[in-house]
């Protein structure tokens, strides 16, 4: 074969080999970033639709329940959601959106071509029903209902609880996406096709009139160092072969830039490694998203500047894409940037390889996910934080409790639930207000997390109940001993802000799986416990057991019936009258409330006090019982009874309330009482709870008139500095020290300081629970003031107190 045709022939294959490998390039990069935008645009698309929900069921925006099959609940939801499908399409014209309910089996919002008649169901071979069962995002190419035709689209579940009640889909027709794609090709051949006739044309024309000097020609040809200064050893026509060879050469590296363009244009870097994963190219937005310049990273590792905890991860892939020879997509994981920083990258790559099939390395882009994986954290955290005290709210406690007891039932472990709950909260809340009671949870939450050791984990269930999950490595013993340095921390006050408040918790406790095996049950009898704990006067913890249940239910009831008492009448009041140790005079009778249950009969205080103070109705019952002691003493006083004290015990609600001392001064013109001859009693720890309130408020109540005692006085933490600031009259010791007095020698010893210690203070004493004549005569002997008990009269009815009065003494 002649050189000339040699020449040709070679010229022209690799003319056409080189603009078939360009355009093969620039048709599958073409595509697959094509590809790749679509997807990143209906998963966008679909995000935006989600979002648009605000994170509320269909049930929530609908406002009633939702029933299958309802039109009209289809077209109720449709004037929702087709203004905001359509919105969010403005965004991705030519996009088809919209939304589907599970729950009424139908479209009820969808774009473009809206018709009332496509709010039906989706086709049961649909492959939208695939997320019901995965419950992730699912991309596929199928035919479109809505469309009418086939589609490039992204199907996302719409989950609430736990469950997919909807999804969300965007998608583009395909033959919307060939058409793009066609003409991003046809743009390709514009430069192509000339340039390959271009080619033909030239080579033919100069090999076949000039086959003496091609040898010479090829050589300067292939090296580009032919310049007009050698035209005289070429004939002219070989400077022509040569002009076009040199403008097919300029052609090409300006279709390549052209190509390199298209790919910086995307927010994502374009790279390519060899044989042994070292860089061998990258693109110009590499140093955009990173920081290094392509030349900076050539040569370097796939592996370098990855995150440690990342760096298994990536390893792994790529060693098993070897091993498979099949690319990866969508890894992710943090690299370090030039400044040091760390950028979240997801990388997906094709493998290479020769004609044998050898590995020769990876060509794949990069783009920056930063945004993308703050979201979701921030997605996340707003769905398991309480947002007050920053602790994991009850869905994490409901994720992490069920994976607790399932690695329970695998391994055999075993831990606890404490149910923390703060006592009287609800009186802080009322009295001092949210602002207050918010803070005081925040500070109670970090009491309790103080407490804690490093593998327990504590959440907020809700309002002022707490749980905590406590891993067993010993007996039951190690928690006991946990709970009561939980309980102890609470002696100190929470420090707020500016303020000190005293609180205390009560804490019912369960083991797994003793007390329950899955979560509900643990949660239930744990709460069972710690009512207990509060029945038994708070600040305590009780373990479940079966008995419990009943005693809540008995509880819950009593709760229900306490409410209507007030209402049916059933309180009353006993009258107790105290006398003066030396004379036998009555010098005042004390209040106490009785409730009688029209089935139960009476019911002790110590069983419904505690219960109307945790619910609030002693406010209402508070007031009911000041009013009532002041009307009859009123009518006493009417009798022509000697004027004598009437003592009415306050509870910490009533008294931490912002109106009390108004309350108090409209019961006492109401009624017509003489303000000196009411006694409020009070105990230690409400006067020594909020000092600067408490003092406020004693401030107020002398000013009416109104005497005050601190009742049960020696049981309390009392500082002596406030209780002589304090406007009080009487100490009233607690029966506790009385009923062994004389027999005890620590008891007298207290008794003893109580009385010494009151008339330093020119305090009147008052023994409470005075029950035989020797406790009568030792106090006698130890000049306390009054006593007050079964000695003398038990609580009785005003009716039969009215003689011992009008006699005035014993």
């Amino acid at each position: 074969m002649a050189v000339t045709r040699k020449v040709y022939l070679l010229t022209v294959l690799m003319i056409v080999i080189t603009l078939l490998f360009s355009f093969a390039w620039h048709y599958y990069e073409v595509w697959n970033s094509m590809i790749q935008r679509e997807h990143q645009a209906t998963e966008s698309l679909t995000y935006l639709l989600e979002l648009e929900l605000g994170g509320k069921s269909y049930e929530e925006l609908l406002g009633e329940e939702i029933s299958t099959p309802n039109h009209d609940q289809v077209l109720a939801l449709n004037r929702l959601l087709q203004p905001i499908v359509e919105k969010v399409q403005q965004a991705f014209p030519g996009y088809g959106a919209g939304y589907y309910v599970k729950d009424l089996q139908s479209i009820v919002a969808f774009v473009p071509n809206y018709d009332e008649s496509g709010l039906k169901d989706i086709r049961p071979q649909s492959e939208a029903r695939t997320v019901y069962q995965t419950k992730e995002p699912y991309k596929f190419h199928n035919y479109s209902q809505t469309r009418g035709a086939y589609v490039i689209a992204r199907i996302h579940p719409i989950i609430i609880d736990g469950e997919v009640i909807g999804h969300v889909w965007g998608n583009i027709t395909v033959s919307d996406f060939r058409t793009l794609f066609m003409d991003r090709i046809d743009n390709i051949f514009s430069i192509l096709i000339p340039m390959l006739i271009m080619g033909l044309i030239g080579t033919k024309f100069i090999t076949l009139k000039y086959e003496d000097s091609i040898k010479l020609f090829r050589d300067r040809v292939c090296n580009l160092d032919l310049d007009y200064e050698d035209s005289p050893h070429f004939l002219p026509e070989m400077m022509e072969i040569y002009q076009l060879v040199q403008s097919s050469h300029f052609q090409l590296a300006a279709s390549e830039k052209r190509f390199r363009d298209v790919v910086s244009a995307f927010d994502e870097y374009v790279w390519e490694s060899g044989r042994d994963g070292e860089y061998i190219y990258l693109s110009e937005p590499v140093e955009r998203i990173i920081g290094f310049t392509p030349d900076e990273l050539l040569g370097k590792s796939l592996n370098d500047n990855i995150h440690h905890d990342d760096l298994s991860t990536v390893k792994q892939v790529i060693a098993e894409s070897i091993q498979e020879k099949q690319g990866f997509q969508q890894l992710q994981y943090q690299r370090q940037k030039k400044d040091g920083s760390w950028v979240w990258l997801q990388t997906s790559a094709v493998i290479i390889v020769d004609e044998q099939g050898d590995f020769l390395g990876f060509r794949g882009a990069a783009r920056d996910i930063s945004e993308e994986i703050k979201n979701k954290e921030l997605i996340y955290h707003l769905a398991f934080t309480d947002p007050l005290t920053q602790l994991p709210n009850r869905s994490k406690l409901y994720e992490v409790l069920d994976a607790w007891i399932e690695e329970g039932e695998l391994r055999g472990t075993k831990f606890a639930l404490l149910f923390i709950d703060m006592d009287r909260f609800k009186v802080i809340n009322d009295s001092l207000g949210h602002e207050i009671g918010d803070q005081v949870l925040v500070a109670a939450a970090q009491r309790i997390s103080s407490q804690l050791g490093p593998v327990d984990e504590l959440y907020r269930l809700g309002g002022d109940e707490f749980i905590a999950l406590l891993p067993i490595p010993c007996d039951h013993t190690c928690v006991e001993a946990k709970v009561d340095k939980i309980i102890h921390s609470f002696t100190q006050p929470l420090k707020l802000n500016g303020r000190s408040l005293y609180s205390s918790v009560s804490v019912g406790i369960s083991f797994y799986p003793d007390d329950g095996r899955d979560r509900t049950t643990l949660i239930r009898n744990s709460d069972s416990a710690m009512y207990d704990a509060k029945a038994k006067g708070r600040n305590q913890f009780r373990k479940y057991h079966h008995v419990l249940n009943q005693q809540v239910t008995r509880t819950l009831q009593l709760e229900n019936e306490l409410r209507n008492a007030l209402k049916l009448k059933q309180f009353t009041l006993h009258y107790q009258p105290q006398v003066d140790v030396m004379t036998r005079e009555v010098i005042g009778v004390e209040a106490l409330l009785r409730w009688e249950h029209p089935r139960h009969g009476w019911i002790p205080p110590n069983q419904f006090i505690p219960l109307a103070e945790e619910t609030g109705i002693i406010i209402p019952l508070g007031e009911w019982v000041l009013r009532e002691a002041c009307k009859q003493m009123v009518n006493w006083l009417e009798a022509g009874i000697h004027p004598i004290k009437l003592g009415v015990n306050i509870s910490a609600v009533q008294f931490q309330q912002n109106n009390f001392v108004i309350l108090l001064e409209e019961i006492i013109q109401e009624t017509g009482i003489p303000a000196e001859l009411l006694e409020l009693e009070i105990t230690e720890r409400v006067a020594m709870d909020q000092i600067e309130q408490v003092m406020e408020t004693m401030g107020g109540l002398k000013q009416l008139g109104v005497n005050i005692a601190i009742d049960d006085f020696g049981t309390g933490f009392s500082s002596l500095n406030y209780l002589s600031k304090f406007p009080i009259s009487r100490l009233k010791i607690d029966q506790m020290f009385i009923r062994h007095v004389n027999m005890n020698p620590e008891d007298n010893a207290i008794v003893n300081s109580i009385i010494a210690l009151a008339h330093t203070l020119n305090l009147q004493v008052v023994a409470e629970g005075v029950e035989e004549d020797k406790q009568w005569s030792y106090l006698s002997q130890q000049r306390c003031d009054y006593i007050q008990g079964y000695l003398v009269s038990k609580p009785v009815p005003p009716e039969q107190l009215l003689q011992l009065l009008q006699n005035r003494s014993l």
